[in-house]
């Protein structure tokens, strides 16, 4: 087996368990995360949207494109810049 690189976490991963190790960084299957971790996916997709949204206010835009969302429109009360500052 080649390894290009290692990373602290492979490390501890191929100590805990050699097959997890394998299944996950020599054969790339990743398994199911908790709960919490697909909470914290969620939030941070929702603030990076909001925070294309801010950045598209300040350029004047109405719209926004994401790759997973899709394109979504800016409610018209955001379009004032004075409500945004803070």
């Amino acid at each position: 087996m080649l390894v290009s690189y290692i990373r602290s976490s492979s490390y501890v991963n191929y100590e805990f368990c050699e097959m997890q190790y394998f299944m996950n960084y020599v054969l790339g299957w990743q398994g199911g995360s908790g709960l919490k971790a697909e909470q914290g996916t969620v939030v941070h997709k929702v603030l990076e949207i909001l925070a294309l949204c801010k950045m598209a206010v300040s350029e004047g835009l109405d719209t926004i494109e994401d790759g997973i969302v899709g394109e979504l429109k800016i409610p018209s009360d955001w379009l004032i810049k004075s409500s945004l500052t803070a």
